[in-house]
Protein backbone atom coordinates (compact mmCIF):
# COMPACT_ATOMS: atom_id res chain seq x y z
CA UNK A 1 0.00 0.00 0.00
CA UNK A 2 1.33 3.39 -0.96
CA UNK A 3 1.37 5.87 1.87
CA UNK A 4 0.16 8.97 0.08
CA UNK A 5 -1.13 9.96 -3.33
CA UNK A 6 -2.21 13.18 -4.97
CA UNK A 7 -5.35 12.91 -7.07
CA UNK A 8 -6.63 15.22 -9.74
CA UNK A 9 -10.36 15.63 -10.22
CA UNK A 10 -10.84 13.03 -12.93
CA UNK A 11 -10.09 10.00 -10.77
CA UNK A 12 -12.45 11.05 -8.03
CA UNK A 13 -15.20 11.89 -10.52
CA UNK A 14 -14.83 8.70 -12.56
CA UNK A 15 -14.69 6.45 -9.50
CA UNK A 16 -17.79 8.13 -8.08
CA UNK A 17 -19.63 7.67 -11.40
CA UNK A 18 -19.16 3.90 -11.10
CA UNK A 19 -19.82 3.79 -7.32
CA UNK A 20 -16.28 2.70 -6.51
CA UNK A 21 -14.85 5.73 -4.72
CA UNK A 22 -13.97 3.56 -1.71
CA UNK A 23 -11.00 2.01 -3.54
CA UNK A 24 -9.02 5.17 -2.91
CA UNK A 25 -8.38 3.49 0.45
CA UNK A 26 -5.52 1.79 -1.40
CA UNK A 27 -3.70 4.85 -0.05
CA UNK A 28 -3.30 5.81 3.58
CA UNK A 29 -3.71 9.47 2.67
CA UNK A 30 -5.22 11.10 -0.42
CA UNK A 31 -4.27 14.71 -1.04
CA UNK A 32 -6.02 17.15 -3.34
CA UNK A 33 -5.40 20.78 -4.19
CA UNK A 34 -7.91 23.61 -3.65
CA UNK A 35 -8.81 23.66 -7.36
CA UNK A 36 -9.40 19.91 -7.42
CA UNK A 37 -11.64 20.31 -4.36
CA UNK A 38 -13.60 22.96 -6.23
CA UNK A 39 -13.92 20.74 -9.31
CA UNK A 40 -15.17 17.68 -7.39
CA UNK A 41 -17.33 19.37 -4.77
CA UNK A 42 -20.44 19.12 -6.96
CA UNK A 43 -20.04 15.32 -6.94
CA UNK A 44 -19.55 14.92 -3.20
CA UNK A 45 -21.50 16.41 -0.33
CA UNK A 46 -18.64 15.53 2.00
CA UNK A 47 -14.95 15.38 1.18
CA UNK A 48 -13.77 14.03 4.53
CA UNK A 49 -12.07 11.08 2.78
CA UNK A 50 -9.40 13.38 1.28
CA UNK A 51 -7.01 16.00 2.67
CA UNK A 52 -7.09 19.37 0.97
CA UNK A 53 -3.67 21.02 1.04
CA UNK A 54 -3.09 24.67 0.24
CA UNK A 55 -0.19 25.56 -1.98
CA UNK A 56 2.67 27.69 -0.72
CA UNK A 57 3.98 30.63 -2.77
CA UNK A 58 6.71 28.56 -4.46
CA UNK A 59 4.14 25.96 -5.50
CA UNK A 60 1.87 28.68 -6.87
CA UNK A 61 4.79 29.84 -9.02
CA UNK A 62 5.20 26.26 -10.26
CA UNK A 63 1.48 26.18 -11.12
CA UNK A 64 1.83 29.35 -13.21
CA UNK A 65 4.86 27.87 -14.97
CA UNK A 66 3.11 24.56 -15.71
CA UNK A 67 0.06 26.32 -17.12
CA UNK A 68 2.10 28.63 -19.35
CA UNK A 69 4.72 26.10 -20.50
CA UNK A 70 2.57 22.98 -20.87
CA UNK A 71 -0.97 24.40 -21.22
CA UNK A 72 -2.23 22.31 -18.32
CA UNK A 73 -5.54 23.08 -16.66
CA UNK A 74 -5.39 24.67 -13.22
CA UNK A 75 -6.42 21.45 -11.43
CA UNK A 76 -3.74 19.30 -13.04
CA UNK A 77 -1.07 21.98 -12.56
CA UNK A 78 -1.98 22.35 -8.88
CA UNK A 79 -1.92 18.58 -8.41
CA UNK A 80 1.59 18.30 -9.85
CA UNK A 81 2.79 21.26 -7.78
CA UNK A 82 1.22 19.66 -4.69
CA UNK A 83 3.13 16.41 -5.37
CA UNK A 84 6.35 18.39 -5.50
CA UNK A 85 5.51 20.52 -2.47
CA UNK A 86 4.52 17.59 -0.26
CA UNK A 87 7.15 15.23 -1.70
CA UNK A 88 4.48 12.75 -2.76
CA UNK A 89 5.65 10.58 -5.65
CA UNK A 90 2.30 8.96 -6.52
CA UNK A 91 0.17 11.12 -8.87
CA UNK A 92 -3.20 9.99 -10.19
CA UNK A 93 -4.54 11.55 -13.36
CA UNK A 94 -6.17 10.47 -16.59
CA UNK A 95 -5.17 13.65 -18.43
CA UNK A 96 -2.54 12.72 -21.02
CA UNK A 97 -0.67 16.04 -20.86
CA UNK A 98 -0.60 15.94 -17.05
CA UNK A 99 0.65 12.35 -17.17
CA UNK A 100 3.51 13.35 -19.45
CA UNK A 101 4.44 16.41 -17.38
CA UNK A 102 4.19 14.45 -14.13
CA UNK A 103 6.55 11.87 -15.58
CA UNK A 104 9.00 14.61 -16.55
CA UNK A 105 9.06 15.61 -12.88
CA UNK A 106 9.82 12.04 -11.83
CA UNK A 107 6.35 11.30 -10.48
CA UNK A 108 4.85 7.83 -10.63
CA UNK A 109 1.69 8.50 -12.63
CA UNK A 110 -1.32 6.18 -12.83
CA UNK A 111 -4.77 6.37 -14.35
CA UNK A 112 -8.19 5.21 -13.25
CA UNK A 113 -7.83 1.86 -15.02
CA UNK A 114 -4.54 1.30 -13.22
CA UNK A 115 -6.18 1.90 -9.85
CA UNK A 116 -9.04 -0.47 -10.69
CA UNK A 117 -6.69 -3.24 -11.76
CA UNK A 118 -4.47 -2.65 -8.73
CA UNK A 119 -7.48 -3.00 -6.42
CA UNK A 120 -8.24 -6.29 -8.17
CA UNK A 121 -4.64 -7.56 -7.97
CA UNK A 122 -4.58 -6.76 -4.25
CA UNK A 123 -7.83 -8.66 -3.69
CA UNK A 124 -9.91 -5.64 -2.75
CA UNK A 125 -12.40 -6.24 -5.54
CA UNK A 126 -13.25 -9.45 -7.38
CA UNK A 127 -12.55 -10.25 -11.02
CA UNK A 128 -16.28 -10.04 -11.74
CA UNK A 129 -16.56 -6.58 -10.14
CA UNK A 130 -13.44 -5.12 -11.80
CA UNK A 131 -14.64 -6.24 -15.24
CA UNK A 132 -18.12 -4.87 -14.54
CA UNK A 133 -16.64 -1.53 -13.41
CA UNK A 134 -14.28 -1.26 -16.39
CA UNK A 135 -17.30 -1.73 -18.67
CA UNK A 136 -19.24 0.88 -16.68
CA UNK A 137 -16.39 3.35 -17.12
CA UNK A 138 -16.65 2.84 -20.87
CA UNK A 139 -20.45 2.81 -21.12
CA UNK A 140 -21.70 5.16 -18.41
CA UNK A 141 -19.01 7.49 -17.13
CA UNK A 142 -17.57 10.74 -18.46
CA UNK A 143 -14.18 9.00 -18.82
CA UNK A 144 -13.17 8.68 -22.47
CA UNK A 145 -11.95 5.19 -23.29
CA UNK A 146 -11.72 3.30 -26.55
CA UNK A 147 -13.27 -0.15 -26.85
CA UNK A 148 -9.80 -1.46 -27.71
CA UNK A 149 -8.34 -0.25 -24.38
CA UNK A 150 -11.30 -1.71 -22.49
CA UNK A 151 -10.85 -5.07 -24.19
CA UNK A 152 -7.10 -5.03 -23.55
CA UNK A 153 -7.48 -4.29 -19.83
CA UNK A 154 -10.22 -6.89 -19.42
CA UNK A 155 -7.99 -9.46 -21.14
CA UNK A 156 -5.19 -8.63 -18.69
CA UNK A 157 -7.60 -9.08 -15.77
CA UNK A 158 -8.87 -12.38 -17.19
CA UNK A 159 -5.31 -13.68 -17.58
CA UNK A 160 -4.04 -12.44 -14.21
CA UNK A 161 -2.72 -15.10 -11.89
CA UNK A 162 -1.62 -14.32 -8.40
CA UNK A 163 1.99 -15.26 -7.96
CA UNK A 164 3.06 -16.89 -4.77
CA UNK A 165 6.43 -15.80 -3.49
Amino acid sequence: MENEAVFDAGHLIHLSEISLIHIINLFRKVLISPEVKKEVSRYFSDLDFVSVKNLNSRSKDIVSFLISKFSLDLGEAEAIALCLQEKVNFFLTDDLDARLVGGQYGLEVHGTLGILTRAFREGRISKKIVIEKINELYEKSSFFLTKQIVEQVIAEVENFEKRKF
